[in-house]
């Protein structure tokens, strides 16, 4: 995700993040984000009570459990391969 650029909306007495988001010129299935007319994305609402540094830590945390479940699956795919060479 990119963090440059990032503000942050009111809505409905929450927080919203907003990011800039990659020009995706003409493709009509997936269009140009434009969260509530801003031209943005929208990047996370904050919890209640949720400070921005918070929430970008929660971001940092969720990848690294998605990076570590990746290498985990990887892993498991070598073992399975190992087990099947040794029958």
């Amino acid at each position: 995700m990119n963090y440059k650029n990032l503000s942050v909306m009111l809505v409905s007495g929450r927080e919203h993040i907003l990011c800039d988001s990659p020009d995706r010129g003409d493709n009509k299935l997936y269009p140009n984000a434009n969260f509530r007319n801003t031209g943005k994305a929208l990047c996370g609402i904050l919890k209640k009570g949720e400070t921005f540094n918070e929430w970008k830590t929660r971001l940092v945390m969720r990848d690294k459990r998605k990076q570590e479940q990746l290498e985990d699956q990887e892993e498991i795919k070598n073992l399975r391969k190992q087990l099947k060479q040794k029958k």
